[in-house]
């Protein structure tokens, strides 16, 4: 992704509102995945985005038609009306026009679109937290989906949006999401199901206590099973670059995994795939917390810093 953003001349020209979009998406990326905000900057930076298709078709296309002092300011016209203060078009209606304008820009992405800026206007402007408890895999396949549509229409691609870590990750997200074949998963799940519920109450309380044991052995994530609803884990792939945070002479390294495979240990369910997970809400993303010393993160010896070149401080009274 080029990150030059240089200022153009006009503040809705497509190149000014796609470098917003960059920059939000930027800051975005700088959250981890368990973090509320990185959803709001990803609504903030849909907008932008979505704007600067539509002005790379046109700029007038940009301006609000109740006034047609708009269109004369989007052509780079002085206004000469008293008190005018230029308006853009509301997204709806910026959407309606890129769906006419873009064939390949389906009805379906526009719902996605107006649902996550609407999330976003109800974080910002009441007492909801939209984000905070928002599955992730409810809505980043998707954004990244029409992100890499709305590039298209540009006749950009990804790379021009997203750093080359976020393309692998989006282009991974966006293949699994339309893998048709995953959708099968939900017959597996309804046959454990049945398997689960025709268990006497004794072997499921048997299941149930072998299931805890074991679980205790093995590294993953915690998630509730779609067959028999028990405790049961998921293992995840890293995807993207860890964050790395310094605090108390600790440093804090997070890492966002996708998970990869299932596994109920009471019922017996297994998945592997991502887009199989996808399609059993098992898809959210989450993130491993790990806290190391100076020391453990560098892989240093004591007597590594004698060679480190410090002199002592002699500074104490």
């Amino acid at each position: 992704m080029n990150q030059v953003i240089s200022k153009t001349a006009h503040e809705w020209s497509s190149e000014q509102l796609f470098a917003k979009a960059q920059n939000y998406i930027l800051i975005m990326h700088e959250k981890s995945h368990d973090d509320w905000q990185f959803g709001l900057w990803s609504s903030l930076s849909l907008e932008f985005l979505i704007r600067a298709t539509l002005a790379h078709k046109s700029i007038t296309l940009i301006a609000d038609l109740k006034d047609y002092n708009n269109l004369i300011y989007a052509l780079g016209i002085n206004v000469n009306q008293p008190k005018f203060t230029p308006k853009s078009a509301n997204i709806t209606d910026i959407l309606n026009r890129i769906n006419q304008i873009f064939p390949n820009f389906t009805d379906e992405m526009k719902r996605f679109c107006l649902i996550h800026i609407n999330r976003r206007n109800s974080e910002l402007h009441t007492g909801n937290s939209e984000f905070q408890s928002l599955s992730i895999s409810s809505w980043l396949p998707k954004f990244y989906w029409v992100c890499k549509e709305l590039c298209v229409c540009m006749n950009k691609e990804l790379k021009d949006l997203l750093s080359t870590e976020n393309v692998i990750e989006a282009e991974s997200l966006i293949n699994e999401l339309n893998d048709k074949s995953a959708e099968q998963i939900k017959g597996l799940i309804s046959a454990h199901k049945t398997m689960w519920d025709n268990k006497t109450e004794e072997d499921k309380k048997n299941s149930i206590h072998q299931s805890v044991v074991l679980m205790t052995r093995h590294v993953g994530h915690r998630v509730i099973c779609p067959s028999c609803e028990n405790t049961a884990l998921v293992i995840g792939e890293a995807i993207g670059e860890p964050i790395k945070i310094f605090k108390d002479n600790d440093i804090i390294e997070k890492i966002n995994k996708k998970p990869s495979q299932f596994e109920c240990i009471a019922c017996g369910l297994k998945i592997s795939g991502y887009s199989k997970l996808l399609h059993c809400n098992l898809g959210d993303t989450y993130t491993t917390t790990s806290t190391y010393s100076p020391e453990e993160y560098f892989d240093l010896e004591p007597e590594q810093y004698d060679d480190m070149g410090f002199f002592d401080d002699n500074n104490e009274f």
